[in-house]
């Protein structure tokens, strides 16, 4: 069988795709969208940046070590990331 190429690939590109999850935060209930891999979730439910960022103040006020976010937690995944 034949395979196909697209304009952009006779001329030498690559097709590439990208993907992002959206959800409801698991504390405020906002849809945000977010990198699987990177999110900061506890048992699978993620959490949007609003609501890390606000936990983390009291973390820090109760003398706990906040939550780390991962600098794509909340960008966009190439289809390589997900394979």
């Amino acid at each position: 069988m034949r395979k196909v190429r697209t304009l952009y690939e006779s001329k030498g590109g690559v097709i590439m795709g990208y993907a992002f999850m959206t959800s409801r935060c698991g504390m405020c209930g906002s849809t945000f969208t977010y990198h699987p891999n990177y999110v900061p979730s506890l048992n699978n439910v993620p959490f949007c940046r609003r609501c890390v960022e606000s936990a983390n103040i009291i973390r820090v006020q109760q003398g706990l070590t906040p939550h780390s976010i991962h600098p794509r937690a909340y960008d966009i995944a190439n289809e390589e990331e997900l394979a």
